[in-house]
């Protein structure tokens, strides 16, 4: 089994149509990034002051300011979980944001131990750059 599988989440961006990449299109070469392991392509696709929040996660909740320290996050964050399924619900774009309720299950490396939760990913976006992400999850059990 691949270590994600990001397939019923990248189903929820709609496809580029122009030069312009939209922001939906951003997000989605981040997702398919991080389930390809290469979490150095992401770094261009966020802000130098980048922040990033994760609530209700066991291990991997906190807050990391600076995209240095953001990107340092993720792929750790990442790399603590194997069989990551994440499936998006629905998703919202407004402005310079994008919301997404998902639901995720996966198993936590270090214990074998299985994880299921949903909640939701909040990006905002500084131009076609992430700028924050915001993550908040529950337990689905």
């Amino acid at each position: 089994m691949s270590e994600r599988d990001f397939s019923r989440v990248a189903s929820a961006f709609k496809p580029k149509t122009c030069d312009q990449p939209s922001l939906q299109g951003v997000l989605g070469e981040v997702l398919s990034a991080i389930s390809r392991n290469d979490f150095a392509a992401i770094s261009p696709h966020f802000t130098d002051e980048a922040e990033l929040h994760i609530r209700g996660f066991e291990s991997i909740s906190g807050s990391w300011r600076g995209r240095d320290a953001v990107m340092t996050a993720i792929a750790a964050n990442f790399e603590s979980v194997t069989g990551q399924k994440p499936e998006s619900e629905a998703l919202i774009e407004q402005g310079n944001n994008i919301a997404m309720l998902i639901r995720e299950e996966g198993r936590w490396k270090q214990t074998g131990k299985p994880y299921r939760v949903r909640g939701v990913i909040w990006w905002t976006f500084d131009g076609e750059r992430i700028s924050k992400v915001e993550e908040f999850v529950l337990p689905d059990d």
